[in-house]
Parts: C-alpha cells; sequence; structure tokens
C-alpha cells in the first residue's frame, strides 16, 4: 500500500470534531511508546500544512501534554510550522489552561497537541485564537484542507522534511507566571489581589493532588495555592498510573491519598485529580466522619456555579450543555439568573456565553457541567484551578454561606449536602455508554422519534406516580437549541443533525423535574447516553427506558 493510502486510512480512523481532532497514534491505545509510524507521521505531516494554510498567523505558540507520542509529533509540526514562514513559539509540555491563557494575554494562536481525556495512546490536536478554541466553521475549513493535504501527499516532500534537523524555535518565555497571573486575576474579579488572597487564607484548607502524570504537574500551581494559604501534597508527578478521565474509580487514588494526609494534619480535607492536559479536575473531599468521598462531576460543576453567582451582579445567567444536571438550574432559579444551553463542546459554551453578554446578561460562569468543566469568565478554557478558587472564595464569604446554608461558618460538606438533590448518570460509567451499529446519527434519531411516540403514553401513564404530568423535545446543534414536539423532531434539526437530543419532563406546575438525553461522543468512539432526575428510582427507571428505546431504534435500522 502507497504512503498515501496508508495516510488515509489513519485518517478515517481518526475523530474530528469541533473540540478537537483525536487519533491513536501508539500501536494500540494503552500503548506507552512513544515513537510514530511512517503513516502518522504523514498525517502528522498533513495536519500542520493544513493548519498553515487556512489560519492567517505569523506566530503561533505549540505545545503538548504529556503523552509519550507528544514530542514526535510536536517535532514534525514544528519543521512544517517553521517552513511555511511562522514564527514558532515553544511552551513545551504544559496544561492546556496554561497555553491558552498565554495565547489570550499574548493574543495569538495556540497549536496544542493532546488527546485531554482519551486513553494514553492517543493524541491529536486543539486550534484556537486569543485563548479560545476555533468555531465549528473554522474546524470545517481545516478538514477539508487536511482531506486536500491528505490526497495530494507527496512521499518525497514528506522525507524530506522528516530528515530535515528541528528547526530553532523560541521558548514562551514567562508562561508560568502568565498563567498564574491569569488565574487569580479571574478569580479575584477585580478585588484587590493581596486582600483576596489574606481572604481565602481563612478557608483554612489544603489540597492533595494526583497528578496522574499530567502536565499540570508542570505548571507550578503550587506558587499559587500556598498563596492562599494552601499546602499542596502531591502524588504521581512523573508518571501516568491509572486510566486517565478523573471520574468514578478513577478519583480513588486521591481519596485515599487525602484520608492520609488528613490523619497527619486536618487541613489536608479536599483534593483533585486532573485528566493529562490539565482542562478538566473533578474534586475529593472529607466528609464530617473523616471519611474521603468522590464528587460526582456534576456535583463539581454546581460548587463552582454556587461560587460564582454569590458573588456574580447585574443581570445574572449561565451558560452550560445540554446534559448539565437540572441541580445547576436549581442553583440558578435560586439567585434569579437565567439558563442558557448550547451543545457539548466548550467552544459551542464559549460562543453562547459571549452571545449572550453582547445582549446585556452577565454570564459568570459557562461550561460543561456533564464533565465537571467550568470556564470562568475571562477565561475561555475549563480550569480546575478556577474550581478550587471558587470553593475557596464561596467557603469564605459568611453572607454567600448563611444564603445557602443557614450557617455563615458551614463547611464544604454542608454546602454539599446543601446543593438540590438530583441524581445523573455519571458521563463515564459503563451505564452511560452504548454499542450503535447504525453510523447514520440523523436516522437513528429519526427512528428513535417514531418509536417514542408510540410509547408515549404508557410512559406517561407510568411516569405519572413521579409527578410528572408533559414533556417536550429539545435539540442541540452549536450554541442553539430548539424545543418542539415529537412529530416534529426532523423539523427542528439542521442539516448537521449531530446534536445532542433530550425528551425533558415536567410536572403539572411546567417546572422541569427529569430528562433524558443521547449524543455520538465527539472524541471517543461511543454512543452516550445520560438520565437526570429529582428522585434516584425514576433515575434507574428513566435510563433504562432510554437503553431500550435506543437499542431498539438501532436495531430496526438496515446497515
Amino acid at each position: 500500500m502507497e504512503l498515501r493510502d496508508q495516510a488515509r486510512a489513519e485518517l478515517a480512523s481518526s475523530i474530528l470534531s469541533a473540540s478537537g481532532w483525536r487519533h491513536v497514534f501508539a500501536s494500540h491505545e494503552e500503548d506507552h511508546a512513544g515513537e510514530l509510524s511512517k503513516s502518522n507521521c504523514a498525517l502528522c505531516y498533513a495536519i500542520a500544512r493544513a493548519y498553515a494554510g487556512c489560519i492567517a498567523a505569523d506566530t503561533v505558540v505549540i505545545g503538548t501534554d504529556s503523552r509519550p507520542t507528544g514530542h514526535a509529533i510536536k517535532s514534525i509540526c514544528t519543521k512544517v510550522l517553521s517552513s511555511r514562514g511562522i514564527r514558532v513559539l515553544d511552551s513545551g509540555v504544559s496544561a492546556s489552561p496554561q497555553i491558552m491563557a498565554y495565547s489570550q494575554v499574548k493574543g495569538i494562536p495556540f497549536f496544542y497537541i493532546s488527546a485531554s481525556h482519551n486513553p494514553v495512546g492517543h493524541n491529536g490536536f486543539k486550534f484556537g485564537d486569543h485563548g479560545a478554541v476555533y468555531e465549528r466553521e473554522t474546524w470545517d475549513q481545516l478538514k477539508t484542507a487536511l482531506y486536500k493535504e491528505v490526497d495530494e501527499l507527496d512521499s518525497d516532500t514528506l522525507q524530506g522534511v522528516l530528515n530535515s534537523a528541528d528547526p530553532v524555535v523560541e521558548k514562551a518565555i514567562g508562561i508560568e507566571d502568565i498563567y498564574l497571573g491569569f488565574v487569580l486575576d479571574t478569580a479575584a474579579k477585580g478585588r484587590d489581589k493581596s486582600v483576596f488572597c489574606e481572604k481565602l487564607k481563612g478557608a483554612g484548607i489544603s489540597l492533595v493532588v494526583d497528578y496522574n502524570g499530567s502536565a499540570r504537574a508542570l505548571c507550578r500551581e503550587e506558587r499559587l495555592l500556598e498563596r492562599v494559604g494552601c499546602k499542596v501534597w502531591a502524588i504521581n508527578n512523573d508518571s501516568i498510573v491509572h486510566a486517565i478521565v478523573p471520574e468514578g474509580e478513577n478519583l480513588e487514588p486521591c481519596a485515599r491519598e487525602l484520608e492520609k494526609a488528613y490523619a497527619q494534619d486536618p487541613s489536608y480535607c479536599l483534593g483533585y485529580t486532573p485528566d493529562n492536559d490539565g482542562d478538566r479536575g473533578n474534586l475529593v473531599y472529607i466528609d464530617p466522619e473523616g471519611k474521603a468521598q468522590i464528587l460526582q462531576a456534576q456535583e463539581v460543576f454546581a460548587l463552582a456555579l454556587l461560587s460564582e453567582l454569590c458573588s456574580a451582579k447585574g443581570k445574572l445567567g449561565a451558560v452550560y450543555n445540554g446534559p448539565t444536571s437540572l441541580r445547576s438550574d436549581r442553583i440558578c432559579e435560586a439567585f434569579g439568573a437565567e439558563v442558557f444551553r448550547s451543545e457539548v463542546g466548550e467552544s459551542n459554551a464559549n460562543c453562547l456565553a459571549d452571545l449572550k453578554r453582547r445582549e446585556g446578561y452577565s454570564i459568570p460562569l459557562c461550561g460543561e457541567g456533564s464533565n465537571g468543566g467550568s470556564i470562568v469568565y475571562p477565561a475561555c478554557v475549563r480550569d480546575p484551578l478556577n474550581t478550587i478558587f471558587a470553593v475557596l472564595d464561596l467557603l469564605t464569604s459568611p453572607e454567600a454561606l448563611a444564603k445557602w446554608t443557614g450557617d455563615p461558618k458551614a463547611g464544604l460538606g454542608k454546602v454539599i449536602a446543601a446543593l438540590p438533590g438530583f441524581t445523573t448518570t455519571p458521563s463515564f460509567s459503563s451505564q452511560a455508554k452504548l454499542k450503535i451499529r447504525h453510523p447514520d446519527y440523523p436516522r437513528l434519531k429519526t427512528a428513535y422519534e417514531r418509536l417514542l411516540e408510540l410509547r408515549i403514553g404508557k410512559l406517561m401513564d407510568i411516569l405519572g406516580k413521579w409527578g410528572l404530568t408533559s414533556f417536550q423535545e429539545i435539540q442541540y446543534e452549536g450554541p442553539v437549541s430548539r424545543q418542539g414536539k415529537l412529530e416534529d423532531g426532523p423539523k427542528m434539526r439542521t442539516g448537521l443533525a449531530t446534536g445532542g437530543l433530550k425528551i425533558q419532563f415536567y410536572d403539572k406546575a411546567g417546572k422541569a423535574q427529569a430528562f433524558i438525553w443521547m449524543r455520538p461522543s465527539g472524541t471517543e468512539p461511543v454512543f452516550r447516553i445520560e438520565a437526570d432526575a429529582f428522585d434516584k428510582s425514576l433515575h434507574d427507571y428513566l435510563l433504562q427506558v432510554q437503553r431500550s428505546l435506543i437499542e431498539e431504534a438501532d436495531s430496526a435500522l438496515e446497515i
């Protein structure tokens, strides 16, 4: 097989979405080796050429997460970008919030090599400018250019690039200080930073971090955390020792270490584990009995949302993705904040938040509750450090604590206990994933809707015992959500029809109390589903109904 055909095969197995491009660059997805095959070298070459041809930039900052294949991929891409006359600033191994803060402060594009939460053998690309990933239109242009570059791949030219010496590139000077300064500015929100840091010391909290070999281990974030009185007890700084996605059992090492640290020093009552590029990180905490508990991603997002709304002013709003729990809606309701929902993907949330700010809303936070990802304005990327600062800010705000818990001195456990009680399917549990035979998602959606139309009468009779009396279908595409009836489903969709589909259920007062949701993942070869409900038994029933409906609709379609 010619190299061009091999590169086409590699491209065919890649996932190309507006959340970033992902591919298994190692021999298999759990391989820790760093070498690239010739066909994968060709793919990297084509990607860098596509980028250089589409993005009008004379300077770009490039970096990687800590995956073993990152160095080899960066070497190829740097050679291509430099050969096209682009000045390359190298941030080395860096967390995505770090390189994106540098991009935002410096006003230049970023070229980030990472597969975020995917297994270690994966890698990928995230592109953007001024701290934010590009919107769908730019990704579509890049995708078209990539296919063209692969189709026109010349083996001799590629080999010349591979054999050439690494170009002399400049270091991204000061990236650590720029990032930490940006985080503090974001958290302080115009308050005197020295006074703000002294305030946060009142929380009396120290932090355990399981870096799991993440790029965050090199951010030097302990410098900033110690400034607010938060000692850092870090483990697994240098190696990836367990699965990367920071949810469920992957937080157990952090929980065990937190209990150990707490036994020696009770100030250690909070911990977190990031994913490999460090834009996501979920929490563990010490409960009143002295045991470490793992917070669900949706609860982590709710905590950050609560804190940000407590200190926000103006015409309040919040933006988050379709599968974010109704728990967050209840928090917004308590503050009189209007809720706006987008499709999954940080670019979609950022786009909608910017739109609403132009309409006069104060949007202190947007993001993705389904994975615990909080984007605190003016940041344009999820960052667990922003979440940590939001928690510390809340715990040192007696008026906010009194309003939410009735106790101006409430600790973290009491704040968590006061969160609205919803049960949500964890996004990375086995129950949240399905294997779908049929690749045509729009057809699957239509088959699902027709099947649900036949069953909805009986379903609503059963749901009546939980007080649910009506429902509505909601479609998400980019920053847009469209609501309507089941029979109008296809009419609500754009030509892409790739977004999430939600069926939301209401009580007799018209208040949303539960939903079921589905969408093919944009970053993994899985089909995601979710149920969210005010009652656990209702959640469990709706999740079973959702799985059954999708599997039956999928089976009814011809391949």
